[in-house]
């Protein structure tokens, strides 16, 4: 008699645990992949500002700070890409980079960084513009230097 309960209890069981299974393993896969994506994303995101330290490094030991010469920033680019390639193979395999978009990465982080410390403010452009109008337009008479006081 118990076995025959067992037997029933099994046989009504069955479809409602494989449906559950069926619903919460493509979660837990979901679940896992978003976990994956941001494993490997902040490994890969660590790889290339290291790498654009590598390159700057480079560029500043062959005096070229802003690594306006091209073939210095081929070079620091190529350096940068080795980088990244050594230090987060998994990232570059699971996200499917080529050397090439890494470099693109590579330089767009590169462009930035530059950008940031390389230019002037516009305001700061006009307010020089305006000061060195203003002075030519001033009188203000001969300089006075020692010996002409």
């Amino acid at each position: 008699m118990l076995t025959s309960l067992f037997h029933l209890a099994i046989s009504i069981l069955s479809p409602v645990i494989i449906g559950a299974i069926g619903v919460v393993v493509p979660y837990v896969l979901k679940l896992l992949k978003v976990n994956l994506d941001a494993a490997h994303t902040a490994t890969l995101e660590q790889a290339l500002d290291n790498a654009v330290g590598t390159a700057l490094s480079l560029g500043q030991s062959a005096g070229d700070s802003y690594l306006a010469n091209v073939t210095i920033k081929d070079a620091a680019l190529a350096k940068a890409v080795s980088y990244v390639s050594t230090y987060a193979p998994a990232a570059i395999a699971y996200f499917g980079l080529t050397p090439a978009s890494i470099a693109e990465k590579v330089d767009a982080k590169l462009a930035k960084l530059l950008h940031v410390t390389n230019t002037v403010p516009p305001v700061n452009a006009a307010k020089a513009d305006y000061t060195a109008a203003m002075l030519s337009k001033a009188n203000i008479g001969p300089a006075v230097t020692p010996t002409t006081i």
